[in-house]
């Protein structure tokens, strides 16, 4: 079943060894941001966390732009972080 899956997957969006490297060099870049002060100074784990999301779709995207169901999950991960940040308006 596993390999069923990733083998879907990574016909989707490419080996999951890339996407996990993306994805870590993405949330270490934001890391290395945090580190410099300033706002993002403030950012914990729940930031972080928000931020995993979005590198994953990020990293997915740069292989297969294509793929609409990413952007959707894109629009939809930032518009959960905007109502976690600033609550529901």
């Amino acid at each position: 079943m596993i390999e069923e899956i990733q083998k879907e997957r990574g016909s989707i969006y490419g080996k999951f060894e890339f996407q996990a490297e993306c994805v870590g060099n993405i949330i270490g870049a934001c890391m290395a941001a945090s580190r410099q002060g300033g706002e993002l100074m403030s950012m914990g784990s729940k930031e972080i966390g928000a931020v995993a999301y979005i590198a994953i779709k990020l990293a997915r995207y740069a292989v297969s732009p294509s793929h609409v169901d990413t952007l959707v999950d894109l629009e939809s991960y930032c518009n959960l972080i905007k109502k976690m940040e600033i609550g529901n308006e």
